[in-house]
């Protein structure tokens, strides 16, 4: 748009503006992944004709590892002067993770930190057969053992004994006292035992007493009463339980095929979340348990996954989406950074991926778009690239050919998004992994949604994104119609009432949240997004972690220019799986001129 003034005496002057036009298109994407071992993988890709190839591309991905390094993680492990015997234990599993999986093991240091903590594990057990919580609470090392904490500590020595560290015997049977006493205790119907704990409890049992692969009597003396929990209590077992009696089965001589071995993966593959690239597992939340949160349950049931199926078509996608939630530093606890690292580590010891050495090449029909070598031990490893839409011919099937160099150890995972955009005039709204919607009111009427506005009034917007599990790396925009301008509180010429108003409004819709929480004496509230931008034409929300639930955000808006507008739907995605995403429906909206 140009805007000329010419004046007397020969003055002229001119300004000229640019306004963005968007096509009323909305995006989609279609998500694959797979691994190329010896054989050459060959994806067939088909672009439809309706779909608008000046926007959207097929994105490929490779990767020689899907562990990584995970020597660097050690540094959370870094030793305290007072550190509980939680911690410990913690740093030796992963400790012994990164053993197994690094080509090289163990730095010097590292290795003699490993050797200090198994010492010091051994000689905190108290008299009564287990361990305290100690020095990181502020406890006495005498103090009364807790049955989960010598579980998990029982578990570390298990691993370090699995790795050629010595445990003397006595350890085990103090402990397995303990265990046993615990799990066979009394119970009333008001506080009636936890099978998933028992589960938990009585694998670490079975674990340490077990010499590697060898079933010891005493692991075998524990195989009725975890076949009991597996026969029992199936209904109440969670999916962390359910791993855990997987892994009792097995370590106290339990085939592969045994009916509740069976029962259990059946009953874990069916609570999968999945997706193209990602795959996890999410219980309800028990206060105070060490077992919350999507990241150590997934890692769990990928360690039971392994060791029950090496083949079982879902471990690389679980792979997958644990060393996301890496990359996310989804890992907080150290118990939980400790059981994926232990998870991921036993995954690469199974598949030597960790050795890979070799070249690649990725073939697009006939034309080469990546080529290189992998050398993951010296850390290189990644590689990726995009192809325009317009390269690919529309209405015909696209052969991509991934290969890699044959006869040399690890593996080549790669990925594939197509991402492409299609008219949303009219269009339905649509939920893969999220539903989501808009809604319009006026300020002095929430409860009503409009669908029209006057020239001047202030429009009230509320966005919801309904996640139904655990998502990482969410993005959300919301476009507003033509004849709306965002208000932007940040601004000096908000007038402060309209300013207040915004944030009790704000306020409200984070309270009913998922993740909603408020401190009112502070003026203060928790919002899972991490960033909230306002643009002259959209809504941009950015969560690096959004917990399953409902969740709200309100922005207000302005009404500016008189017309019939196009409502573009508001698009929810995951970025790092953007086959997980939603959209609304669109719509129109009218602004009123004034007379």
């Amino acid at each position: 748009m140009r805007f000329s003034a010419t004046a007397t005496g020969g003055y002229t002057d001119a300004v000229e503006l640019s306004i963005p036009v968007h096509l009323d298109v909305t995006p989609e994407t279609t998500a694959t992944g797979g691994v190329v071992e010896d054989v050459l993988a060959v994806e067939a890709v088909y672009l439809p004709d309706y779909v608008i190839t000046g926007q959207g591309s097929l994105e490929l991905s490779l990767q020689g590892s899907l562990v990584g390094a995970l020597d660097e993680e050690l540094a959370h492990f870094e030793p305290y002067k007072y550190e509980s015997a939680v911690r410990i234990a913690s740093r030796v599993v992963a400790a012994v993770a990164v053993q197994r999986a690094s080509v090289g093991g163990l730095d010097a240091q590292s290795a003699e930190q490993l050797r200090r903590d198994v010492r010091n594990l051994i000689l905190r057990q108290t008299n009564v057969s287990g361990w305290s919580w100690g020095r990181g609470w502020g406890w006495c090392e005498s103090c009364r053992p807790d049955p989960v904490t010598t579980g998990w500590v029982l578990l570390a020595l298990g691993e370090a004994r699995d790795a050629g560290h010595d445990v003397p015997d006595y350890v085990i049977e103090g402990a397995t006292t303990t265990i046993v006493g615990y799990t066979e205790r009394e119970t009333d119907v008001e506080r009636p035992a936890d099978p998933n704990e028992h589960a938990f409890l009585l694998y670490a049992l079975v674990d340490a007493s077990n010499d590697g692969r060898e079933v010891s009597e005493e692991a075998r003396a524990q195989a009725a009463t975890i076949l009991a929990i597996a026969q029992e209590r199936r209904a109440q077992i969670t999916n962390w339980g359910r791993a855990y009696v997987l892994l009792g089965l097995l370590g106290s001589g339990h085939s592969h095929h045994h009916w509740a071995v069976r029962a259990m993966l059946n009953d874990l593959t069916a609570d999968t979340i999945a997706s193209a690239n990602g795959n996890h597992w999410e219980d309800e939340r028990t206060p105070g348990s060490m077992h919350n949160g999507s990241v150590r349950i997934t890692a769990i049931v990928l360690r039971a996954l392994t060791e029950v199926d090496p083949q079982h078509p879902l471990i690389e996608e679980t792979t997958r989406w644990l060393a996301l939630g890496r990359a996310a530093d989804r890992w907080k606890t150290t118990v939980e950074r400790a059981q994926g690292m232990a998870s991921l580590g036993a995954y690469a010891q199974l598949t030597g991926e960790t050795r890979g050495v070799y070249d690649y090449s990725v073939l697009v029909n006939t034309d080469e778009v990546l080529a290189g070598r992998f050398d993951v031990p010296a850390g290189e490893y990644l590689d990726a690239t995009s192809v325009a839409l317009a390269d690919l011919p529309p209405g015909e099937v696209s052969r991509v050919q991934f290969e890699r160099e044959a006869g040399r150890p690890g593996r080549m995972y790669y990925g594939l998004n197509l991402r492409y955009v299609t008219p949303a005039a009219g269009i339905d709204a649509l939920n893969r992994g999220f539903a989501v919607s808009h809604r319009y009111s006026l300020l002095d009427d929430p409860d009503t949604a409009v669908t029209a506005a006057a020239v001047g009034d202030v429009v009230r917007v509320t966005v919801t994104v309904i996640a139904p599990a655990d998502r990482l790396f969410v993005r959300v925009e919301d476009f507003l119609p033509a004849g709306l301008e965002p208000i932007d509180p940040q601004l000096d010429i908000v007038s402060p009432w309209l300013r207040e108003q915004l944030r009790e409004d704000q306020a409200e819709a984070l309270k009913a949240s998922a993740s909603g929480y408020c401190a009112p004496w502070y003026g203060w509230c928790y919002s899972p997004w991490d960033q909230a931008d306002l643009r002259d034409d959209r809504l941009v929300l950015q969560a690096s972690e959004l917990p399953r639930g409902v969740h709200e955000y309100v922005y207000y808006a302005r009404a500016t220019v008189p017309g019939d507008f196009f409502v573009a739907p508001v698009q929810a995605e995951e970025t790092y799986l953007p086959d997980v995403f939603g959209r609304s429906d669109s719509s129109r909206f009218t602004v009123l001129g004034g007379e």
